[in-house]
């Protein structure tokens, strides 16, 4: 809800999308059949989050997997395992937890033990729409996808925390937006 001033809009761009080689087109995974009944899945992601060194890890939940995205837009797979990864968070000493939907637990993951092996903000979002808020509830802004309909997650990232990256789930894509233009405190900078 806006009182004054309508809220601005702001646009999206693909920053990357998950690549052929890793989608799996024509498996119809068990996450699949009881969220999305009928629909085409070849991938789902969410749970976007940045390491240190500006990389963009996010979950793929029906098939189980954790990627890396470089600042470049480059995908490597971190890990698959026999779980439904539904959300990830990088804490300040790199550690990175999961929480897995099909298990009902929150999990460690060590991307610096699989490398060796050789292998605002906000929470959950509908629609082709982000809403950024004010403190005083207000909203001040909303972000529109260029992708699909199913935005769900979001990290704020680049060298000035001035992007908003989003995960389009169902197409498999990373959005940014230009945070940039709002005021940094409201941006967490």
């Amino acid at each position: 809800m806006y009182l004054e001033v309508p809220p601005r809009l702001i646009g999206t761009k693909v920053f990357s999308a998950m690549p052929d080689a890793f989608r799996r087109k024509g498996v119809r995974p068990d996450w699949a059949d009881a969220n999305r009944p009928g629909q085409p899945t070849d991938c789902f992601i969410e749970g976007p989050s940045f390491d240190a060194d500006g990389n963009l890890y996010i979950v793929d939940i029906p098939f189980g997997r954790i990627f890396r995205i470089a600042p470049d837009g480059k995908w490597s797979l971190v890990t698959e395992y026999d779980g439904w990864p539904n959300g990830l968070k990088i804490r300040a000493d790199g550690r990175v937890f999961v929480a897995d939907y099909m298990h009902s637990t929150a999990l460690r993951c060590s991307p610096a033990r699989y490398a060796q092996r050789g292998i605002m903000e906000l929470d959950v979002l509908t629609h082709r729409y982000v809403f950024v808020f004010a403190p005083n509830g207000e909203v001040i802004a909303r972000i529109k996808s260029c992708a699909g309909p199913s935005c769900t997650n979001v990290a704020i990232g680049g060298k000035e925390r001035d992007r908003l990256y989003i995960t389009e789930s169902v197409t498999g894509t990373v959005l940014s937006a230009d945070i940039g233009v709002l005021d940094s405190s409201l941006r967490g900078a």
